[in-house]
């Protein structure tokens, strides 16, 4: 019940945002970033595969309350910051920005506060906090592992549109940074960063996909639609996926990326397309899936693997049917393992999961899993050997990051 009741008071939330937050005289663009149409498919010249592999990681950040604790892999708890209570901690509203060798004690953040509207923030690692922009909506904080060089949009609403643009800098350069690109779109689709890629603290390419902003109801997967990158030094825009195709994830040497298919317009199974060749592999959904369909997808850090989300069933029911399961696959669109919502909450101490969703790697063979209770506060995170397909306890709280060494 009380899960059902923080579904239905969500839902009045955002719909509320989206009456208070439009102002009457729509603001100025910013000289240099002029308004775009949305943007006219260009044919994408296949991306330069990146170096395979990814840093690996020291351990992960979460957050309890209003408390940043970090923990080694085991799930020893070695440092913790206090955030502001102003802040709204999930993963795509905090970077951190720096390395966190064996002894430290801080490390600098890039986090969203709420401060007439919205504020970015940056934390350095003496704890001072520094406003570098201010606006009425931020979105999708994006971030070069360990380093202080982020992406994220920033949203408007006009009269007539939803304004979204993109920004990409360090914590040195974001505030003076103009708009890499700004797009109005009629039907309120706004623009949200998934990717950052950039040569020595340089932005090079910004990967995006648009998302159906300010609804609610009983959502399982955010609304998600095509898949662009835009090329810094030229500002062109490049359309990888269709508008039929919710992207996730994309490969850590950038050559494949996972997405959802949407063409019926209900969420359907996962897929990976391979950004060279164009070829694709979709996983088969379990049929209780068919009508939630598949999403939150990461890819492992050797690229071997990729684990999603399945759901299946409703959360505001007048009984409360919803289950979700973990699916790991290899890239060859075989289904290697799965792990239901009741095996998960098995690993919790003294309580069940009422959701469960994969929110990344600590190495090449060991999932992290977000889990909540029916009281949404009830926050935990497992891991999942997948050799063996153990699952263990790990840490309280809401999972916002890897932290390198």
């Amino acid at each position: 019940m009380k899960f059902r009741w923080f579904l239905l008071i969500g839902l009045l939330l955002a719909i509320l945002a989206c009456q208070t937050i439009m102002p009457q005289v729509p603001q100025a663009t910013p000289p240099g970033s002029q308004a775009q149409p949305l943007p006219i498919q260009t044919e994408a010249p296949a991306p330069e595969a990146a170096s395979p592999g990814m840093p690996t990681a020291r351990g992960f950040a979460a957050v309890v309350g209003h408390t940043i604790e970090f923990r080694e892999k085991a799930g020893q708890k070695y440092a913790e910051i206090q955030g502001p209570e102003s802040a709204f901690w999930e993963a795509n509203r905090l970077h951190i920005a720096g390395p966190m060798p064996a002894g430290s004690q801080t490390v600098p953040l890039l986090y969203f506060v709420f401060d007439n509207g919205e504020a970015l923030i940056y934390r350095d690692p003496n704890g001072q906090a520094f406003t570098l922009s201010q606006g009425e909506a931020f979105m999708g904080l994006t971030g070069v592992p360990a380093r202080p060089l982020i992406a994220f949009s920033q949203l408007e609403y006009l009269p007539t549109n939803l304004r979204s643009k993109i920004y990409a800098g360090t914590a040195q350069t974001i505030s003076s940074a103009a708009p890499l690109l700004t797009i109005d779109d009629p039907e309120s689709w706004a623009i949200k960063v998934i990717l950052l890629e950039a040569i020595q603290d340089v932005p090079t390419r910004v990967w995006y996909t648009r998302i159906a902003y300010g609804i609610g109801g009983d959502i399982v997967f955010e609304p998600r639609k095509s898949l662009w990158y835009l090329d810094v030094a030229s500002g062109q825009t490049f359309q990888v996926l269709e508008n039929e195709a919710a992207p996730w994830d994309i490969s850590p040497d950038h050559s494949q990326v996972a997405y959802s298919n949407t063409g019926s317009g209900q969420p359907g199974g996962m897929a990976l397309r391979n950004l060279q060749s164009g070829a694709s592999v979709t996983y088969a959904l379990r049929p209780a899936s068919e009508p939630r369909g598949a999403g939150n997808a990461f890819f492992s850090p050797d690229g071997r693997y990729l684990a999603w989300m399945e759901g299946d069933g409703w959360m505001m029911a007048d009984v409360p049917s919803f289950h979700a399961t973990v699916r790991v696959g290899d890239l060859n669109g075989n289904v290697l393992a799965e792990f239901s919502d009741t095996d998960i909450g098995n690993a919790l101490p003294g309580r069940k999961a009422a959701w469960v969703q994969p929110v990344g790697w600590l190495d090449a063979q060991t999932l992290l899993v977000q889990t909540r209770g029916q009281n949404w506060e009830e926050a935990a995170i497992v891991k999942i050997d997948l050799p063996s397909r153990g699952i263990s306890y790990l840490a309280p709280g809401t999972f916002v990051g890897l932290v390198y060494p």
